[in-house]
């Protein structure tokens, strides 16, 4: 990746060129499933923009054909005759979620891997903005212009994914303290995506079309039925922009390497998870980083999560509830980073929304910078909930280098815990979503290594 204190305008480039370029998966794969993973290798020898890359793909999402109610008997009533329409299957809000984990290696050596991608991209998106290009091409609104009714044999969406989180990210966004990669200086570069399982799809209440069936209803029907329904991808494709630089610059990339490399400072995600079932817990985590950034935790459902079957549809967050963060039974939570209390005074239920508006520096902005359901409090907490600490002291890249703005743990890991009190004991799951800065080192003779 090249500093951008090496990037002047393209206006003052002699001999250059730029164009689109599209990059096919490795193999001839084009029917991928829930849980298949998908490599790309980038061209070798060519400079890339990253900021501008984007996955191009084709989503089919079958649908119910084995609908619930059959003929019988319940009691006190008389069945159904016949087989019943009970609800639609919905797409994920945002579709990035179809992506469970982002894994890219450099001349044979893993650079960055996030795991549960796709709820990193559902906490931080629903608190940014989403009137934006993205959303454009994603259709992101968790409701697509079919109505998704149960006995149609299937649903087929062409989608974009542009926005990215980690070194595949944006400077702009300070994701990455740079997007320009030359593969002469990573060497062989694949980028590999695992796709999710079919609990990202959102499906409506089982009683929610037809209330005659409420009497009937069987989890084990329903279950059967929903073994019927997944999604499949096809017609995946990167589009990314090449550059062609002059000899002089490519000189200087050069001269930079022999004389000692630089370094690229990118935002690193990893998620943790406790045990629920407390009405007082504590989740306790060990943290070692140059620098960690903040610290976000949540609750998410205990009981469903890992059903490979659609989940039944959030109204308020508009996608599955395998996104949903609950907080129902909230009374209020605090961060131990060692042994001091942060913040002094655990946080309410208001606190947790103000102090992560501030945390995205969003709190004395104008604009809609969030999901437009997200709209009263209640909301907040029955859906969207995350409690935040922040470690950064400064928001300003220091050079294109190092920049230790946030809590360091270095070969001194620092035991990080989660304290937090609820109405009652719920089997849903305490999690933390630590986020660090990370450095990849680049070196002459495409040498390269991760800081943590």
């Amino acid at each position: 990746m090249l500093p951008k204190t090496f990037l002047h305008s393209s206006s003052e480039f002699k001999d250059f060129s730029k164009q689109i370029i599209e990059i096919l998966p490795d193999g001839n794969g084009n029917d991928f499933k829930p849980g298949s993973v998908v490599r790309f290798s980038l061209p070798p020898g060519s400079t890339l923009n990253l900021n501008n890359m984007a996955l191009h793909l084709t989503a089919k999402i079958p649908h119910v054909d084995q609908h619930l109610g059959t003929a019988g008997n319940a009691t006190g009533s008389v069945a159904p005759t016949g087989k019943t329409d009970t609800y639609n299957i919905y797409p994920p809000k945002y579709i990035a979620s179809l992506i469970n984990q982002i894994t890219i290696y450099c001349n044979g050596q893993i650079v960055q891997q996030i795991s549960e991608y796709n709820q990193i991209v559902n906490i931080l998106t629903d608190m940014s903005k989403t009137n934006n290009k993205s959303k454009i091409l994603s259709y992101g609104n968790g409701f697509h212009r079919n109505d998704y009714r149960s006995g149609s044999t299937s649903h087929q969406e062409d989608y974009i994914i542009t926005d990215w989180f980690g070194i595949l990210g944006s400077a702009e966004t300070k994701e990455v303290s740079g997007s320009i990669i030359d593969t002469n200086m990573l060497g062989n570069c694949v980028l590999e995506f695992q796709f999710a399982k079919n609990n990202v799809l959102a499906r409506s209440s089982p009683t929610g079309q037809d209330v005659a069936v409420t009497p009937f209803f069987d989890a084990d029907q329903l279950a059967e039925s929903l073994n019927e329904v997944g999604f499949s991808l096809e017609n995946l494709k990167l589009s990314v922009e090449r550059m062609t630089l002059s000899k002089p610059q490519y000189d200087s990339m050069d001269s930079i390497l022999k004389s000692g490399g630089y370094e690229i400072m990118f935002n690193h995600y990893t998620i943790f998870k406790g045990n629920g079932g407390n009405t007082a817990g504590n989740m306790r985590v060990s943290v070692n980083s140059q620098s960690i950034k903040y610290v976000l935790g949540y609750f998410e459902n205990g009981t469903k999560n890992n059903s490979n079957h659609p989940m039944e549809l959030d109204a308020t967050t508009k996608t599955s509830g395998y996104f949903t963060r609950k907080g129902a039974d909230f009374v209020n939570a605090q961060f131990i980073v060692g042994s001091t209390p942060m913040p002094v005074n655990p946080m309410k239920i208001t606190d947790t929304y103000l102090n992560t508006l501030r945390l995205r520096g969003d709190k004395s902005s104008t604009d809609k910078e969030y999901f437009e359901n997200l709209d009263t409090m209640e909301k907040w907490q029955s859906s969207f909930l995350t409690v935040p600490l922040s470690l950064e002291y400064s928001e300003d890249w220091k050079a294109e280098l190092k920049s230790d703005s946030g809590l360091s743990t270095e070969n001194m890991p620092l035991n990080i815990t989660f304290n937090y009190n609820l109405t009652s004991a719920n089997s849903d799951t305490p999690c933390m979503l630590v986020v660090s800065n990370r450095v990849l080192k680049i070196k002459d003779g495409v040498s390269l290594s991760v800081d943590i």
